[in-house]
């Protein structure tokens, strides 16, 4: 990662670099008068270099914030602004702003790998820790988090969870049952995940009593995780159970059938709710009523009260 001092000399040029561009572009070529007729000769010269870091800083927001709010309201974001991000961070690296620009677009775009590779490359303290940590586990980048999990001072409950995850899944038993036991330990530490891992580790290094203890303990917190009742299954029919390892294993396939039908619904939800704001602002009423009426059937609460409020607005914008 780069230093504090190289990211700020970075940006510092990076800020004369734009404002220089921003005199160009007004018409000053060489130090001469320009098509607009205004003498830009001494411009450079009469700002001071606090003004010209400040102003540069604030195109340099301006314009950000102009992708991230059209990322936000358009819930994507298309390669265009992933390159001019790019371009960005290229040219004005180490600029928080920038950095956490470009972060949510990734995200958006569940693009964990360039999330990764992002923070790879920019000093820690401009690090989303949480995010970057989420991204390397979702880009099965396991040792690198576990090297970057056991860098990190005064870890929390979750960051040892998240250290024990990821020795699992790099392969390190061992050490995996030894940080997740004391995660276990501690108050609120018995959660269905944590407990799940300190069974798969158990899995592992063939201890199938405490892996049953474990998986069954987990299933008691979440009695519809599929990952835990197909371990389980393999656990008691390793203990030689073997029509409650079969029902486990039917019980699974239910629960993972379940699941994709609520994640086909969300999925369906999240393009209707799309459809809806775009309907909205462009005041097509009817549009909107029809949107919502199909939003209404499988609407909770909070989502029923807020599609009640756009019924209302509806409403009065007809004059009923």
């Amino acid at each position: 990662m780069k230093s504090s001092m190289i990211a700020e000399q970075g940006r510092t040029t990076a800020s004369v670099i734009i404002l220089a561009a921003m005199v160009l572009f007004s018409g000053c070529k060489d130090g001469r008068t320009g098509s607009t007729g205004t003498d830009n000769r001494n411009i450079l010269e009469e700002e001071s270099d606090e003004s010209k870091t400040e102003v540069a800083d604030q195109r340099i927001k301006s314009e950000v914030a102009t992708i991230r709010s059209a990322v936000a309201s358009s819930q994507s974001a298309g390669m265009d602004v992933v390159t001019k991000l790019v371009n960005f961070n290229d040219t004005y690296p180490g600029t928080p702003e920038i950095i956490e620009a470009l972060a949510s677009v990734h995200m958006a775009r569940k693009d964990w790998s360039a999330i990764s590779e992002l923070y790879r490359s920019v000093d820690r303290n401009l690090v989303n820790e949480g995010l970057y940590i989420r991204s390397l586990l979702m880009s099965h980048a396991y040792a690198e988090a576990v090297a970057f999990l056991e860098q990190k001072p005064n870890r929390n409950q979750q960051d040892s969870f998240l250290l024990g995850y990821a020795l699992y899944h790099n392969g390190d038993s061992e050490k995996a049952i030894s940080e997740l036991d004391e995660v276990i330990k501690q108050p609120g530490g018995q959660s269905a995940d944590a407990l799940l891992i300190r069974g798969m580790a158990a899995i592992q290094v063939n201890d199938w009593e405490t892996a049953d203890a474990m998986l069954s303990k987990s299933l008691e917190l979440q009695a519809d995780n599929a990952v835990a009742m197909t371990a389980l299954a393999r656990v008691k029919r390793k203990l030689g159970d073997e029509p409650f390892a079969e029902l486990l294993e039917n019980q699974a396939i239910e629960a993972r059938n379940k699941a994709t039908m609520i994640e086909s619904r969300m999925i369906q939800v999240s393009a209707l709710s799309q459809e809806l704001n775009e309907a909205w602002a462009g005041r097509k009423l009817d549009e909107c009523r029809r949107i919502i009426a199909k939003l209404m059937p499988n609407a909770d609460e909070k989502t029923r009260a807020v599609l009640d409020n756009y019924l209302l607005s509806i409403d009065r914008l007809e004059g009923k």
